[in-house]
């Protein structure tokens, strides 16, 4: 491992272990999501965390999606953010505005509330709100019974994209189409599996994504390290400028590396949820090594590790009802 790769998969962590410590009742996948997004230059400022979830349920009605898990997970990001209470309220705005659109009221809506907070202006939320609302209604008449709340934040985050290009949001399900049929051939997945990896690649500039990263995906499956479906959205935006055996060869050894550090990454992890954080540190080091950033990957990050929560949940109320 090279010694940048080898300095942020530490900092990975030692970013644990102190959010562990400071905000064990998040659980372990939280906790793990922090240790991640605080892998670039930020200070944890884990009262302002505090202070950030206290501010918002003040300022929520009790039985809104502004609590639990996701509260904590939006509340992680907005901490970085310079004014907590501006930007806050900001997140608010926007998800009443959503609902105003007859979007439903559900945690992804928060998730991409906050988006649209974080990359567009004010004076364009209204059109991006719009596009959004388009791409939605025209995704779920193109892809009946696989569109649902899910995909609240992709839609946000197409619609962020087509905003910025001066796109035509009503033409965006073509080209999600065009992905979707290349895409159809990948074994072990469900079509609303590729839905929404071929939403995301859209979403990457990368005039060779949908070869890349479904030549990636085999290569994953492959080599035993099977990429589930919380984390294929995520997989759509990578950055990787190296052949894929490279690529592999550097997750494969920050897999070792966490395993050897810190036995509750070996013993007490999902395989795939392990296979996720290994991805976003390889990710961080693509990133650092080309002077680039991944406008999009926090908030792809966030929904594939609620996406892990959301399952866990799901399999511990079946084994209830078993």
């Amino acid at each position: 491992m090279n010694n940048i790769l080898y300095s942020i998969t530490n900092k990975v962590i030692e970013n644990y272990k102190l959010i562990k410590q400071k905000l064990r009742f998040d659980g372990e996948y939280i906790n793990h999501f922090a240790s991640l997004i605080f892998v670039e230059d930020y200070n944890i400022d884990i009262d302002k965390i505090k202070e950030i979830r206290k501010y918002i349920k003040t300022n929520t009605n009790k039985m809104s999606s502004f609590r639990g898990d996701m509260l904590y997970m939006i509340s992680i990001l907005i901490s970085k953010e310079e004014n907590y209470k501006e930007f806050s309220d900001k997140v608010i705005n926007i998800n009443d505005v959503l609902e105003e659109n007859d979007f439903k009221e559900n945690d992804f809506l928060v998730l991409a509330a906050y988006t649209i907070a974080k990359h567009i202006e004010f004076n364009n939320i209204d059109s991006t709100i719009k596009d959004m609302k388009i791409i939605y209604n025209s995704l779920k008449e193109n892809y009946k019974g696989f569109t649902d709340e899910e995909d609240y934040l992709v839609c946000a985050l197409l619609a962020i994209k087509n905003n910025k290009n001066k796109g035509e949001a009503k033409n965006i399900h073509e080209y999600i189409d065009s992905m979707f049929k290349h895409l159809l051939d990948l074994e072990h997945y469900s079509k609303n599996d590729l839905q929404g990896i071929a939403s995301s690649i859209v979403l990457n500039d990368k005039a060779s994504a949908p070869y890349e990263i479904k030549a990636l995906i085999n290569a994953f499956n492959k080599n035993n390290m099977k990429i589930s479906d919380e984390v294929l959205p995520l997989i759509g935006i990578i950055e990787r400028e190296e052949n894929i055996n490279s690529y592999l060869e550097k997750i494969n050894e920050v897999n070792q590396y966490l395993c050897d550090e810190d036995g509750e990454y070996a013993f007490y992890m999902d395989k795939t949820f392990r296979t996720l954080i290994s991805i976003v540190i390889v990710e961080f080091y693509e990133l650092f090594k080309n002077s680039t950033k991944n406008e999009f990957l926090n908030e792809l990050m966030c929904f594939s590790v609620y996406s892990f929560l959301v399952s866990k949940k799901q399999g511990i109320f079946e084994e209830v009802l078993a």
